[in-house]
């Protein structure tokens, strides 16, 4: 009745919720095929979200990211971690790129049997072009004298540019000479 307007209070609870963090890395980002599984090392304060990977062709745990490399094929990977939205906050999405390397292929052509001191050219077949090394002290395509107590050999493929090697191995039958 004095002309002036009652006084109004109002309550209201507001949420406030913090944008969660999904950063994430791997312990390294590239590994050879016959390398060690891989597990996520969370950002600061970042959590597991749902993990997805593209291509496909990487195992993968989509709970914790974890990677079972024996299980996957080489190729380069990108790993999603998406965390949902909630009701208040958006999804947030990181990624991180892993690679698996392909081991270099070797093999050795089958060998014919020996003498005692025939003379013998080993060569590893090497479509990749990467660094051949054997065992024994044997030079690819190299001549050698065999003997019979020396008759299994290895070769080392090693790729110069990823550090993955593989292996081939092969026995000679070395016959003594006829006496």
């Amino acid at each position: 009745a004095n002309g002036t307007c009652p006084e109004v209070t109002e309550t209201a609870t507001i949420t406030v919720e913090t944008l969660a963090i999904g950063t994430f890395s791997y312990t390294t980002s590239s590994v050879c095929a016959d390398g060690a599984d891989q597990s996520v090392t969370l950002g600061a304060n970042a959590v597991n979200g749902t993990y997805t990977v593209s291509p496909t062709g990487l195992d993968i745990d989509g709970a914790n990211g974890s990677i079972d490399v024996s299980e996957s094929s080489a190729g380069v990977y990108t790993v999603t971690n998406t965390i949902a939205a909630t009701a208040v906050c958006a999804q947030v999405v990181e990624t991180a790129t892993f690679t698996i390397n392909a081991l270099p292929v070797v093999s050795i052509p089958a060998q014919p049997d020996y003498c005692e001191g025939d003379e013998v050219v080993l060569t590893a077949n090497n479509p990749g072009g990467v660094t051949i090394t054997w065992d024994n002290g044997i030079t690819d395509g190299t001549p050698f004298n065999v003997s019979s107590s020396q008759v299994n050999y290895e070769v080392r493929a090693t790729n110069s540019l990823t550090g993955c090697a593989n292996t081939a191995n092969v026995s000679l039958t070395v016959n003594d000479l006829p006496v």
